[in-house]
């Protein structure tokens, strides 16, 4: 992510929560032209968060999930 600096990109990974699949934390932001995505790098899960159009978007979709999956 050329738009962004790697100092701002680790501070808002820290907001990341567990993966709520697996619950490891082995997690970091994918992109794609427009799109970006938070996912598990875990082997064997790979859980993925939905496409949204901007990192901070793509946190909080990956945090919704994490939260509904374990109530």
């Amino acid at each position: 992510m050329t738009s962004t600096s790697d100092s701002v990109l680790e501070t808002k990974l820290a907001e990341v929560r567990p993966c709520p699949q697996c619950g490891q934390t082995a997690t970091d932001l994918m992109q794609r032209i427009v799109y970006v995505r938070v996912q598990c790098f875990t082997h064997g899960c790979e859980h993925r968060g939905p496409w949204e159009p901007t990192v901070d978007d793509a946190i909080a979709a990956w945090n919704a999930l994490a939260h509904a999956e374990t109530l």
